[in-house]
């Protein structure tokens, strides 16, 4: 089985496609109306970076896929026109594959839908992608909470019957009540053996050496849906979560150390964690630096190979010692608007350069959060490209990776849709350019993203927020003055190419392309 290809060269059959110069498949009931010489649109890729800019490589577009196990050997997801999407890499979350679906009872494993993920969708020649792999998810079997009732006060979240409701563990529907809790066998103060952890994370690592690229510690685990608190005076929270920080350091120590031995060539991604923890003081500022524990020495042999990982007792391990990459989930508050991810990007840095965490960054959870956000394909494909166009721009430190939330579920919808289509034009219009930073600084309600092609060609992405409501029902534009006069040609998100006249454009909430 051939392996999946690493990110820095993965290069997809879309992509390919539109630096060759073909045309795009617009469906006919997507031509953008105005403008004249209706064409379709093909762009290249390539550049180089400088002072206040940044060269784009196709391994920032990502996805999440909720059903991708259920699809057939050679599947490649699409957009609305049929093309193979431009996604360069998956993320393992929601979809059936967390530590609670895996391992259902100590050493028992069901890896159906991880081989059929893994080893035949993933390499798939077509659309290959390279994996991430979140852990979370915490088995009943293994929880600190392990025999408690439910409800009961073990549980988090505050009831009418005390903690027991394990209304924080999301979803919050009482289904995964256990999973946000720690595991029984590490202590608060990060001692103890946390031998269940280590073996799910030595099994999974071992199985998938050379085909997973990226493990993430655990999904956002400075939100209380997915990893409970210390209590606090204004949030209480059961005895079981005291410790929390101490016992994630000790795992995610735990997993650096065995994913590195049993891969050498994976790389660990920080705990997901948002803008509100990146303050000083924050849960990010916490874990990375301000909270050591005193690790003692591992030991375990990897089930499939046979080889045993060991490493040495640490007695000042802290969090920024158990990842490679500092990966952050970056949606802005409110989530319908995309240009929000400017602000949390911004916090985010602030904490990287507080404690000094690596400048290799991540965002592999990008989208809004619930269909109300976007209500219509216009919203929707709009939030797509605006979302990637300003990942595209930021550039102290660039965002390397971006995971649309989640290509093929209810919330935030690619597979198949307009807003797809907008994802894989997006792509082609950013893969391999090199794009100005000045983009995240509009003049008024007016984005102006200036950016060059390999091929030295210019080109400026505009949109206007202030038009966003218009896309309620049918978008509106506005005719602006075009930023250079050697502009001949605009691009929409369907792909079509129209002739500039006039000097002017229509400008509105849905990006388009200036050439």
């Amino acid at each position: 089985m051939s392996k999946s290809p690493s990110p820095e060269s993965s290069s997809h059959t879309f992509l390919k496609f539109l630096a060759l110069g073909f045309p795009l498949l617009v469906l006919a009931g997507l031509i953008a109306c105005g403008g004249s010489s209706v064409t379709h649109l093909s762009t290249g890729g390539g550049g180089g970076g400088g002072g206040g800019s940044r060269t784009v490589n196709d391994m920032l577009f990502a996805a999440d896929f909720n059903k991708i196990a259920s699809n057939p050997k050679g599947w490649c997801p699409t957009d609305s026109a049929g093309n193979v999407a431009a996604v360069t890499t998956l993320r393992i979350w929601d979809s059936g594959m967390k530590w609670a679906n895996i391992e259902t009872a100590p050493g028992v494993y069901d890896w159906s839908k991880m081989d059929q993920t893994v080893t035949v969708l993933a390499p798939n020649t077509p659309c290959a992608m390279s994996v991430i792999y979140t852990f979370g998810n915490t088995p009943t079997w293994a929880s600190a909470c392990s025999g408690q009732p439910d409800p009961g006060p073990c549980l988090p979240g505050p009831t009418s019957s005390g903690f027991g409701g394990g209304v924080q563990c999301a979803p919050g529907d009482g289904s995964l009540d256990f999973s946000c809790t720690p595991p029984s066998d590490v202590a608060s103060d990060g001692t103890g053996t946390d031998l269940q952890f280590q073996t799910f994370v030595a099994a999974l690592a071992d199985r998938y050496a050379g085909k997973i690229a990226y493990y993430e510690v655990w999904n956002e685990a400075d939100s209380p849906n997915f990893w409970c608190p210390d209590a606090t005076p204004t949030n209480p929270s059961p005895a079981t979560c005291t410790g929390s920080i101490p016992r994630m350091v000790r795992m995610g120590w735990d997993l650096y150390n065995i994913v590195h031995c049993a891969d050498p060539k994976a790389s660990v991604l920080s705990p997901s964690f948002h803008g509100f923890s990146s303050a000083a003081g924050g849960w990010m500022n916490l874990y990375s630096s301000q909270t050591p524990i005193s690790a003692p020495a591992g030991s375990i042999t990897l089930p499939t190979s046979g080889k045993t990982c060991t490493w040495a007792a640490n007695s000042n391990v802290i969090g920024k010692d158990t990842f490679d990459i500092t990966n952050f989930h970056g949606r802005g508050s409110p989530t319908k608007d995309p240009t929000g991810f400017v602000a949390v990007y911004n916090e985010a840095v602030g904490e990287i350069q507080r404690d000094s965490l690596p400048t290799k960054f991540f965002d592999d959870e990008n989208g809004y959060i619930g269909s109300a956000d976007a209500p219509t394909v216009d919203l929707q494909a709009a939030y797509v490209s605006i979302s990637y166009v300003l990942r595209a721009s930021v550039n102290n430190p660039p965002i390397l990776l971006s995971g649309w939330y989640a290509w093929d579920s209810g919330q935030g919808q690619l597979q198949g849709t307009d807003a797809g289509l907008a994802y894989d034009v997006t792509a082609g219009w950013l893969s391999g350019s090199t794009l100005d930073s000045s983009c995240t600084k509009p003049a008024g309600s007016i984005y102006s993203c200036a950016g060059t092609t390999a091929a030295g060609k210019p080109f400026t992405i505009m949109w206007d927020m202030s038009l966003l409501s218009s896309c309620n029902t049918s978008c509106t534009t506005v005719n602006q003055p075009v930023p250079s006069n050697a502009y001949t040609t605009w691009t929409g998100l369907d792909g079509t190419q129209h002739s500039i006249s006039a000097g002017a454009a229509p400008v509105g909430y849905k990006p388009i392309l200036l050439e």
